[in-house]
């Protein structure tokens, strides 16, 4: 049957054919500003920020969530096994578990 095998991806086209997109020297000057911010800041946040990944998230592979870590200078990076992208439902306890074990170990 034809109307099985319409494509429904045309809004998300329509959206793409109509965004303007940065060009490779804009990318670059936008990844050297954020490298000049980050070094000429101090190298640890305000305040403890831990940062929580599931192992086989699907969504946001690991390196994302440890660069992500590693932007806002995280103190913790914890992923957590047998878990994707819900990691906090999927894995209630151990997050809760690791959510307590940092707020003891880091806030005075």
């Amino acid at each position: 049957n034809e109307a099985n095998n319409k494509n429904d991806m045309w809004a998300v086209k329509a959206i793409h054919q109509h965004t303007k997109w940065a060009t490779i020297e804009q990318t670059k000057a936008i990844q050297q500003q954020q490298q000049q911010q980050q070094t000429s800041s101090s190298s640890s946040s305000l305040f403890p920020i831990l940062v929580i990944h599931g192992e086989h998230d699907m969504v946001l592979p690991k390196e994302a969530g440890k660069h992500l870590a590693d932007v806002i200078n995280a103190h913790k990076f914890v992923v957590v096994p047998e878990s994707s992208h819900q990691v906090m439902e999927e894995q209630p306890k151990r997050v809760a578990q690791e959510i307590v074990h940092f707020l003891l170990n880091n806030i005075s």
